[in-house]
């Protein structure tokens, strides 16, 4: 409790005499808690005054510098509550904000103890503070009486200089939009003229093109009069080069037993001739995502294929996670080959006819893939945990290459987050779904600094 806190508890039911002790001259802050029959009161909607009537019979009634919080009232006394020594008696009035009904407490008997030295002592007067608050705001008025007259002239004066000043402004403002008009005309015609005298460099740059060719043909056709005049029978010499034409357009299209493509003219033996090639460099081999439920003993014509989740699969060897199936097809037989992630085994099995062989996993010196796990990353890049899965994988078999983001986080995505390793030299982007990952010759980028799983197919060219 502060030094000046006189803490007071007081019911508006129960009549009970109650004392409390001042110095006389002393500054108090009353704090009075307030009861209903014992219980808490709820002043939040009532106005408070004090009533006092001191020793001296000399009245005091406050209704300034109080607060109202729940039940508590706070009271920042007048000095005049504690001029006079002897018994002052007190009681609070509370006036209901909506009806205008008033409730009062039972006194207060405040006993104001003579001071020992009464030298700075006031004199005791009647007061009432909100009477105190009406006259000052009286003289407050009276001064803004006097300055009313004055005001009202620089009113006058502010009026009319806003009026000269929204003139102005209004003059401006049309002056204004005349010269941006003016301006964009200009812009326009300036537009115009430039785009004028780009046309007619072209023309000129045109013309002399023209001029070149027709001099350079005009040389052409004196060469050719010349070679002309020095053949004797013009129209025999125009037969025998029109009948090696027709000569050569056959040999192009003419069909030839011997051969042995399935497209037995020219043209077809070079088509055919690249497509073999495609064929065996594996660009056209790559033959997508299997369906999540797929049967293996359905997939059976060659190529490559990605196993995104084999755990639906049926027919496959017992594995979990992504794998590669390769399917060869020779006709009578078909081998499939899976290259598993998880574990980094391979399983092999055949058809003969209509009957599939047992999966069986070979052995390390049969494998023929290249896996590297936990490739180092580069540029501040790292795994966003210490789990095995949070890493960067790079697994090859034969001409697919693929590549697994997992759990790995950095700070710029300008630089790249690893190198591939030298046998993806030569690699371009299959899977265009996964389009948070780029590369630059061999340098891998992600686009964003906190990048989660993602997988990623390659066909080495």
């Amino acid at each position: 409790m502060a030094l000046h806190d006189l803490e007071i508890n007081l019911d508006l039911k129960q009549n009970l005499n109650v004392y409390a002790n001042c110095k006389q001259l002393d500054t108090l802050h009353l704090i009075f808690n307030i009861f209903d029959d014992g219980v808490q009161a709820d002043l939040s909607n009532y106005n408070v005054r004090l009533k006092a009537m001191k020793a001296d019979n000399i009245p005091l009634i406050q209704d300034t510098e109080y607060s109202v919080v729940k039940n508590v009232v706070t009271i920042i006394a007048h000095e005049q509550l504690t001029t006079t020594s002897g018994v002052t008696k007190i009681e609070l009035q509370f006036i209901n904000k909506t009806t205008g009904e008033k409730k009062a407490t039972f006194n207060l008997n405040l006993k104001v103890i003579a001071s020992t030295l009464e030298v700075e002592r006031s004199i005791s007067i009647a007061t009432y503070t909100l009477l105190e608050e009406l006259e000052n705001k009286l003289d407050r008025a009276v001064d803004i009486a006097e300055n009313i007259d004055e005001a009202i002239e620089i009113n006058k004066t502010l009026s009319t200089a806003i009026t000269d000043a929204t003139n102005t402004k209004n003059a401006l403002e049309i002056e204004t939009a005349k010269g941006n008009a003016l301006k964009t005309d200009l812009t326009k015609n300036i537009t115009d003229g430039n785009i004028i005298n780009t046309t007619l460099e072209n023309s000129i740059t045109t013309g002399n093109q023209l001029k070149t060719d027709i001099d350079i043909k005009n040389i052409q056709a004196e060469s050719n009069i010349k070679a002309m005049e020095s053949f004797e029978d013009v129209t025999k010499l125009t037969q025998i080069v029109a009948g090696h034409t027709t000569q050569l357009s056959e040999k192009a299209n003419d069909t030839d037993a011997t051969r042995t493509t399935t497209n037995k003219t020219v043209t077809g033996a070079i088509n055919e001739l690249n497509t073999n090639k495609a064929n065996k460099d594996g660009t056209n081999l790559y033959r997508g995502y299997l369906n999540a439920n797929v049967d293996l003993n359905t997939v059976t014509t060659t190529g490559f294929y990605h196993m995104a989740d084999a755990t639906s699969i049926t027919n496959k060897p017992s594995i979990t996670g992504w794998s590669i199936l390769e399917a060869l097809n020779t006709g009578t037989y078909i081998r499939q080959t899976i290259s598993a992630t998880v574990g980094n085994n391979i399983y092999t099995r055949t058809r003969t006819e209509s009957v599939w062989s047992a999966w069986k996993q070979l052995e390390i010196a049969d494998r023929q893939n290249t896996t590297i796990s936990n490739a180092q990353m580069l540029n501040g890049w790292k795994n966003d945990t210490d789990e095995d899965w949070a890493r960067v994988t790079v697994f090859k078999y034969g001409k697919v290459v693929m590549i697994r983001l997992y759990g790995i986080n950095g700070t710029n995505t300008t630089l790249p987050v690893f190198t591939l390793p030298s046998f993806c030299n030569s690699c371009w982007l299959d899977d265009t779904s996964n389009s948070g990952i780029s590369f630059n010759d061999r340098n891998v980028y992600v686009n964003s600094t906190a990048f989660t799983r993602r997988f990623v197919t390659y066909i080495e060219s």
